[in-house]
């Protein structure tokens, strides 16, 4: 194995832990000690892969958005076109939320409530420029409620979607059964009256 894909898989598994103990604790409830002791690794070559926690931070924080770009789309499509590939298109989407989901769901709860939250609401505003086309597309076919507000219904599904995510069961069909109420909650608010 070449020295720089070694050097990319062990920045991958200092992320991963940074993110579980990141979510658990919080960023500034968690040491780079302690991060460094997940990956059995001293402190100094952690700080070597990433000069500091913050640029820590910032590198789980640019992973998530990453994996919430990816899934966006499918629940999108989920919530707004309803039909015959409902099941199909659910378990799609819940086969793709990893455990990874659920770290980054609770990473950025805490981020939003510990910080001010304006970098990760920066880090989605083109996510959510684009869910208000679609929503000002939908109201003008007729198929999204004309009093729906197009620009605050992202965030507040959003903010539902991130919440569920991070308290997602273990359990399968209870995960399943917790998505589809989203899912159901979502349409419910769209549906023309």
């Amino acid at each position: 194995m070449s020295r720089q894909l070694r050097s990319k898989e062990l920045k991958a598994r200092i992320r991963e832990a940074a993110a579980r103990l990141f979510a658990e604790q919080g960023v500034r409830g968690t040491s780079v000690q302690q991060i460094a002791d997940a990956v059995d690794m001293s402190k100094q070559a952690l700080l070597y892969h990433y000069s500091s926690k913050q640029s820590l931070r910032k590198a789980v924080e640019a992973d998530f958005i990453l994996q919430w770009r990816d899934m966006l789309p499918t629940l999108v499509a989920l919530v707004t076109h309803p039909g015959a590939t409902d099941a199909l298109q659910l378990d799609q989407l819940l086969e793709g939320i990893s455990s990874q989901h659920h770290i980054a769901a609770r990473f950025l709860m805490r981020e939003l409530i510990e910080e001010d939250g304006r970098r990760q609401y920066e880090a989605v505003m083109p996510f959510m420029a684009e869910a208000s086309g679609t929503l000002r597309a939908g109201q003008a076919a007729g198929t999204v409620a004309p009093d729906l507000d197009p620009d605050i219904w992202p965030v507040q599904a959003g903010t539902l979607i991130l919440a569920t995510l991070a308290l997602l069961p273990e359990d399968e069909a209870r995960r399943r059964d917790r998505f589809a109420d989203l899912v159901r909650t979502l349409r419910v608010t769209l549906q023309p009256r």
